[in-house]
């Protein structure tokens, strides 16, 4: 049995434990830390009280480093998870710990909303989790927010730079594990591991070196064996930091497992210059090396059975779980399909595509008895097997793939309500719009589908839609003209090229659509690190790449012409100025850096047809 059909089945047994129904429940089932995993970043000598921390600072002359895990009235969902991704992240490195240890008073606090307003940390302006340093007199010296890729070299930079001091080095027999890890070389990483524990008998370095053998281990697709070494790790020196980061990986919590710690090399130019939290400055990256990162990345993140899990995403429920790997497990195999096919993009794995293709067109990885998310993945895996048929016609597991279509598109058919609306944890139109796009595709690829499936779904979806061209958030006929076109501006291209599709679009309504977003573009960039909805017209972190891909499909829609190009280049150009320091992409930590930089890499696709 895989380990996705084990959690599903452990899920169940623990709904039903708890007398609750054991599917379609809506219950979160967030796990909390074994005791070993959760003294993570303990190693820091955390001060916990702001006044205190600062008259510490002050009579000793070092700088004050406070740690901000959250704040006051945040609309993160995540909170707990992005506190255990810092301790058992940046907090648990030999080198962090030094220099927070030696040079600053270490200080992790939450602070209210005097103390908000005071160092001007409040939500919105301040994402969590964020980091000031302030000198012995209080005066500002960094300021970091926004922090959702974590690198040892570029955050200890921050760190030198900010204090003016330098980060001992790892131990030389780790150096060359480091120095393997940071060129991408895992089976080199793996044997220099295995070395610097033979070469050495101090625990720290033991310890190291067994975490990182772990970690080869883990990004080779040998997840189990990984557990099963930081277990070990865990049981024969409990006492070592590196252990009890290892034993938070084990269980999930920690950063490296759920794809937001990298270790390979971060180019000069992007350690030594500081632009929005970890987001990389403008013009860091060309095209070919976001493809070259995002390819590595999505590859070392691939489990043994071809799925990916990194996503934490279970608004639906923790027994949804299972529907959203799938989904995104489609969307990452969109991207390196794509990418398989560049001229300039290295080599795809002789294994990857196979594997993927194989997970996605076995339905013993879904839930069928959970809908809050089952339909994205019905929606994302047609999206794939639609553009994969159409391109490779003599490959041997078409007709396997052949089959996998026609049961989702009658599974998507199947989900319709009499009135039209498709739903996911409820009816609403972005999802009827995403449905009727997945429809036209699969119909073009030869599968059948009832024209009153298809006059029901643009029913409902006309339902929704103002005069002023704004989309209702949730299924409400009758209610649309009550919503902004800025809070509507994210879903608008969506429903607007879903409708011309199938020939109910009005007249310039998807260049008007496509001109709101563009116009009103800052309100899904300013919530795009939050996991849940964040602001006052109803955006989430969660919406971006979503509406990035729907907007991206939405210009190719368009005639051909100068208009349809300068959109094209617009769009291309303002996600070329998102990849993360290490050329990946993000936007909520509960969606994941997996869903984030494959997103990304299938609108430069598109957008670069």
């Amino acid at each position: 049995m895989s380990s996705r059909r084990i959690f599903l089945a452990s899920v169940c047994g623990l709904l039903i434990s708890l007398g609750l129904d054991a599917q379609n429940s809506g219950r979160k089932i967030r796990a909390e830390p074994s005791a070993l995993a959760a003294k993570a970043g303990s190693a820091v000598r955390w001060q916990k009280d702001l006044e205190s921390a600062m008259a510490e600072s002050a009579r000793s002359g070092k700088a004050l480093f406070w740690y901000l895990p959250t704040l006051s009235g945040s609309r993160m969902d995540r909170k707990p998870e992005i506190d255990r991704y810092m301790m058992a992240g940046p907090f648990s490195w030999p080198g962090v710990i030094d220099v927070l240890n030696r040079h600053t008073i270490p200080l992790r606090h939450v602070p209210g909303k005097e103390e908000q307003a005071r160092f001007k940390v409040a939500p919105g302006g301040f994402i969590e989790p964020g980091i000031l340093i302030l000198d012995s007199s209080g005066k500002e010296m960094l300021r970091l927010d926004k922090i959702s890729s974590f690198s040892p070299s570029w955050f200890l930079r921050r760190l030198e730079v900010a204090l003016g001091v330098k980060a001992a080095p790892p131990a030389a027999g780790l150096a060359a594990c480091w120095q393997a890890f940071a060129a991408g070389d895992l089976a080199a990483a793996l044997e220099a591991t295995r070395s610097a524990g033979a070469e050495s008998e101090k625990a720290s370095d033991l310890a190291e070196a067994a975490y990182l053998e772990g970690a080869a281990l883990f990004r080779s697709r040998r997840e189990e064996a990984a557990y099963s070494r930081w277990r070990e790790l865990g049981a024969e020196l409990p006492n070592q930091p590196w252990a009890w980061k290892a034993m938070a990986e084990a269980e999930g919590h920690g950063p490296f497992v759920r794809g937001f710690e990298v270790y390979e090399e971060i180019s000069g130019e992007v350690v030594d210059r500081l632009h929005a939290g970890t987001q990389a400055p403008p013009g860091s990256f060309d095209e070919k090396e976001l493809w070259s990162s995002g390819l590595r990345f999505l590859q070392q993140m691939q489990r043994a059975d071809g799925g990916f899990v990194d996503c934490r995403y279970d608004f639906g429920g923790t027994d949804s779980l299972p529907n959203v790997y799938v989904a995104v497990s489609a969307i990452a195999a969109q991207a390196i399909w794509f990418a398989s096919r560049r001229e300039s993009a290295p080599p795809v794995g002789v294994r990857v595509l196979d594997d993927l293709i194989d997970y996605l067109c076995d339905d013993r990885n879904l839930n069928p008895e959970d809908s809050d998310e089952l339909v994205w993945a019905h929606i994302y895996r047609a999206r794939f097997f639609c553009n994969w048929l159409a391109a490779e016609s003599e490959h041997p597991k078409r007709e396997q793939v052949e089959a996998a279509l026609q049961r989702i598109t009658g599974g998507l058919i199947a989900m319709q309500p009499e009135n039209g609306a498709w739903y996911h944890e409820y009816p609403n139109p972005f999802v009827i719009a995403s449905v009727l796009i997945t429809l036209r595709a699969a119909s073009e690829s030869g599968v059948e589908v009832p024209p009153e499936v298809i006059d029901r779904g643009v029913r409902a979806l006309v339902a929704c839609r103002a005069s002023s061209g704004a989309i209702s958030y949730g299924y409400r006929p009758g209610s649309a003209e009550n919503t902004k076109v800025a809070a509507a501006a994210g879903r608008m291209p969506l429903a607007e090229h879903s409708l011309s599709l199938w020939g109910h679009g009005k007249a310039g309504a998807l260049e008007s659509a496509l001109e709101a977003a563009f116009e009103h573009h800052e309100h899904m960039e300013e919530v795009r690190k939050y996991d849940d909805h964040a602001n006052a017209l109803g955006y989430g972190g969660f919406f971006f790449w979503y509406d990035m891909h729907a907007r991206s499909e939405a210009i190719l829609h368009l005639p051909p012409g100068e208009a349809r190009q300068a959109l094209i280049q617009r769009q291309r150009l303002m996600i070329m100025d998102l990849p993360e320091i290490d050329a990946c992409f993000v936007d909520s930590h509960e969606l994941g850096r997996v869903y984030g930089t494959a997103m990304a890499l299938i609108c430069l696709q598109l957008l670069g047809d």
